[in-house]
């Protein structure tokens, strides 16, 4: 007995139906990636944007600070001194690098006024009470040893805490 006994399908049928699911997940596939890097694309558009604005924003304040005809100081609440405007430091006779990082006292403010006053002390005051200073007056002094007398604002700026970590003063000669 020659009997041959067979099942399946056509080879044709089987890679027409193997095309259309990879034509299906090739679809699907191109339409995930679509789905994914268009909004990728345009929060990056949007950041790019964004970030140009804050640096344009950024130029204008510091141009502003810069050109104030109005000392203005950043220092930590130890009294180390992290900025001076250029109208500071022409006015206090010094050079950026000569000044930033230095304690307020004994470069710009005396330990003591000539009346005696402590202004150590005062400067210690300011750093853990600000609005008590909020507006104050006193003695200062410039590099060359001459005493100047200037009218302060003093504003807190504090971490997420609540705590103080910078004094900002504006003075006025």
């Amino acid at each position: 007995l020659n009997c041959y006994i067979g099942t399946g399908m056509y080879l044709r049928k089987a890679l027409q139906e193997q095309y259309g699911i990879l034509s299906r997940i090739r679809y699907l596939a191109i339409a995930l990636m679509i789905l994914i890097i268009i909004p990728v694309f345009i929060a990056l558009k949007i950041i790019r944007i964004r970030n140009r604005a804050l640096i344009h924003s950024e130029a204008k304040y510091r141009e502003l600070v810069q050109q104030a005809n109005s000392i203005i100081l950043r220092r930590k609440t130890d009294g180390t001194i992290t900025f001076l405007n250029d109208f500071a430091l022409n006015f206090f006779v010094y050079r950026a690098d000569e000044i930033i990082g230095k304690n307020v006292i004994g470069t710009i403010v005396p330990e003591k006024d000539t009346s005696g006053r402590d202004l150590s002390a005062m400067i210690n005051a300011i750093s853990t009470e600000p609005d008590k200073f909020k507006n104050n007056e006193n003695e200062n002094m410039c590099r060359d040893g001459r005493r100047v007398w200037i009218s302060w604002t003093n504003q807190s700026i504090t971490d997420n805490n609540g705590h103080i970590v910078e004094i900002v003063s504006i003075g006025n000669d």
